[in-house]
């Protein structure tokens, strides 16, 4: 077999389900030839170690302290031995099947525009990024030019496979009419412990990091506009399985769900 062209980075933000999920996803979905190297950004804890052991991926790096997403980034690419790569968050899972001819036309398309990485890590994950290899196609720009299966432009490419965990929940809830308010991620921290954002409504989001809980407080909001109601004045939400400790809530039922697994 060729070496392979393209390597897929993951980067670990101390989140070992989402992570696991994300590797083994690549692992049997994406049928081409590829290398997946995943970075432990300062966790501490030993899931690393287990990835390895279950070739999980093909190189795992273990820092003992977190380095920060952007170095993390420059640390992924300056290892990366591929002529392209793709940055992918660990939150990330593959969705469908990924075939050799996926794979070939989206790094023919790289080489007719110059560039070495597609960025599904975000915006702004590439800013700064190791200058030897910064030229990156962002998501939008490569969903302008891809030609589809039936010769349409903008047509889905195939790392539209790709699939954040909370777009997932959320498309289950959508399925199962079961009614979400949409909160975008809090704007600050309060001594590392809860993460607090005002909401437009006049009510408090409040999310507890020990106890992986998000609560409404001091809502004003119809009992309709959130589900499910625990009580009068604290509604759980839950929006990415980042919250999830396996325990769902007797209020959740039968509406809970489970997060594909591929074994």
């Amino acid at each position: 077999m060729a070496d392979p062209k393209l390597t897929f980075l993951v980067l670990d933000f101390k989140k070992e389900q989402e992570s696991e999920l994300c590797l083994r996803s690549i692992r049997n979905r994406v049928a081409a030839n590829y290398k997946l190297v995943y970075l432990d950004n300062g966790s501490g804890e030993d899931y690393p170690n287990r990835f390895r052991n279950e070739n999980l991926a093909d190189l795992v790096i273990q820092n003992p302290i977190n380095t920060g997403c952007g170095n993390g980034i420059d640390q992924l690419v300056k290892v990366c031995e591929t002529e392209y790569f793709c940055l992918v968050q660990s939150d990330q899972f593959v969705n469908y099947d990924l075939s050799e001819k996926n794979v070939t036309e989206i790094l023919n398309t790289f080489s007719s525009l110059n560039a070495f990485c597609i960025d599904l890590a975000g915006a702004q994950a590439g800013i700064g990024i190791y200058s030897e290899r910064a030229h990156i196609m962002r998501k939008t720009d490569y969903l302008s030019i891809y030609r589809g299966e039936d010769g349409k432009l903008g047509g889905p490419g195939p790392f539209h496979a790709f699939k954040h965990t909370e777009q997932y929940i959320q498309e289950y809830f959508k399925q199962n009419n079961i009614k979400v308010l949409h909160i975008s991620p809090p704007v600050f921290q309060d001594n590392g412990k809860w993460a607090i954002r005002e909401l437009p409504c006049g009510g408090i989001l409040k999310h507890s990091c020990d106890e992986k809980r998000m609560y409404v407080i001091k809502q004003p909001l119809r009992r309709s506009e959130v589900y499910p109601p625990l009580n009068d004045s604290e509604w759980e939400l839950m929006l990415s399985n980042k919250w999830i400790d396996g325990t769902i809530p007797e209020a959740w039922k039968p509406h809970s769900f489970t997060v594909p697994q591929w074994n």
